[in-house]
């Protein structure tokens, strides 16, 4: 380790001393570099066999891979990056609790990690990754949830701080989106692309509450009960291609889904210890054929569920290895039915795949 730091110390003080030529001729060199090699999708090949249900029956969920720091994902990484993060020690850090985690349009992956106080972005299209802690107000505290719109404005939900956070200027810190006056502890959210407004659960306060783009308050949905549009301590949030809000109402045992304006949809879900009930259920998601994953951290699995909440199919158990879990929180679904779960205890995200068609009932 010394070594190395020595070796980037030594590097940076030669290049401050060196004339201009020569550094043109290095940047000349690192464009050329640069302009080597396709991208490559780190989650075009499954790294293990791994699939549920187990043959024969008709496989409809894939692992793909653990990612775990930026190398994992990266084994094809850009020789210009490569020469980047030897010369300024720049990139990402290991996964140490990941909570929450979204995939951008732009093809970005974000996840929050309440044990570094920060948030990894993985760029796949750059194949380069980093990690922010810093707001324009101080260091994260408690981040947890995470999400992103079109635009590729980043939004982050400090629970501690109890205030949303925006990064729309990569070159500066993430400034304050929602102030604290607004939340008592907010958790996850998500970006409706319909409306063009983020939903944020309010923990403590027992509601969603929805704001525009400029980060206005325009609805409240919900109190503490357990009726239609109640919730007792909701935490995570997923839209769908369709604007429905789906809400994990954790100790109320269930997930409600809600029309885009709050009104009550459906509800399925109750507290049991045997596939299909809840029981500490955490993330929630909706693949493209609209079948519904609720995260279940004391079974450490993942449940999937029709619309009218007979269940189809789990997967996972407890333990490290691949297709397993420790402790797992959020989950999301992009618009190509790749599943990532952040496994929070293992440290680390797990990507699966979700192959498309009708999920039968006795499926698992």
């Amino acid at each position: 380790m010394h070594s190395v730091l020595r070796r980037r110390r030594n590097t940076r003080l030669w290049m401050r001393h060196t004339g201009t030529g020569l550094l043109l001729s290095m940047v000349g060199l690192f464009l050329y570099c640069a302009s080597f090699g396709k991208p490559v999708d780190p989650f075009s090949t499954p790294v293990a066999d791994l699939v549920y249900p187990e043959v024969p029956s008709k496989s409809r969920i894939r692992f793909v891979c653990s990612v775990t720091e930026e190398k994992s994902l990266f084994a094809h990484q850009k020789v210009s990056q490569k020469v980047l993060t030897w010369i300024f020690g720049r990139g990402g850090v290991p996964l140490a609790k990941p909570m929450c985690c979204f995939m951008t349009t732009d093809n970005r992956l974000l996840v929050t990690d309440t044990a570094l106080r920060g948030v990894h972005i993985f760029n796949l299209s750059k194949r380069s990754a980093v990690f922010l802690d810093q707001t324009r107000d101080g260091p994260f505290i408690s981040p947890i949830g995470v999400a992103a719109d079109p635009a590729g404005r980043i939004y982050v939900s400090d629970s501690s701080r109890r205030k949303v956070y925006c990064l729309d200027n990569p070159k500066k810190p993430f400034r304050v989106f929602i102030d604290a006056d607004m939340f008592e502890r907010p958790s996850g959210m998500a970006f409706n692309q319909i409306t063009s407004q983020l939903y944020v659960a309010d923990t403590l306060a027992h509601c969603i509450k929805v704001f525009n783009r400029a980060g206005q308050l325009v609805q409240k949905i919900g109190h503490r009960g357990s009726g239609p549009v109640e919730f007792n301590f909701p935490t995570h949030l997923f839209t769908d291609d369709r604007g429905a809000l789906y809400v994990t109402d954790s100790l109320n045992f269930r997930v409600q889904i809600l029309s885009a304006d709050g009104e009550f949809i459906s509800a399925f879900g109750e507290l049991g210890d045997s596939p299909g009930f809840l029981n500490r259920p955490k993330g929630v998601a909706v693949d493209p054929d609209g079948n519904i994953y609720v995260v279940d951290s004391l079974f450490d699995n993942v449940q999937i569920f029709n619309r009218q909440g007979e269940l189809l199919l789990f997967f996972g158990e407890p333990g490290s290895q691949a297709g397993e879990f420790w402790l797992p929180a959020g989950i999301f679904i992009d618009a190509r039915g790749r599943i990532y779960v952040a496994d929070s205890y293992n440290q680390r995200l797990q990507v699966f795949e979700y192959v498309s068609g009708k999920v039968e009932n006795n499926a698992y």
